[in-house]
């Protein structure tokens, strides 16, 4: 729904469904999948021109990433 919803240009749904897929992977212990949805809602907040929240969302998500999602983190 989030990306959709981003993908239609509605970036306040996509951003509230992005922190609601956050929550939803930190209750259940799902790190790498809480980093991915942060990952997705840190180009969702620089489309919105948000770029300090952006920077913040990058910055949680990195940790948990390897490999590729990191390189794509780190070069986004």
């Amino acid at each position: 729904l989030a990306l959709a919803a981003r993908e239609l240009h509605d970036i306040d749904t996509a951003i509230r469904e992005l922190r609601r897929s956050i929550r939803t992977a930190q209750r259940a212990g799902l790190a790498v999948r809480e980093a991915e949805a942060r990952m997705s809602l840190c180009l969702t907040l620089a489309w919105k021109g948000d770029t300090v929240a952006a920077l913040r969302q990058a910055d949680r998500a990195a940790p948990a990433l390897r490999g590729l999602d990191r390189a794509r983190l780190s070069t986004g």
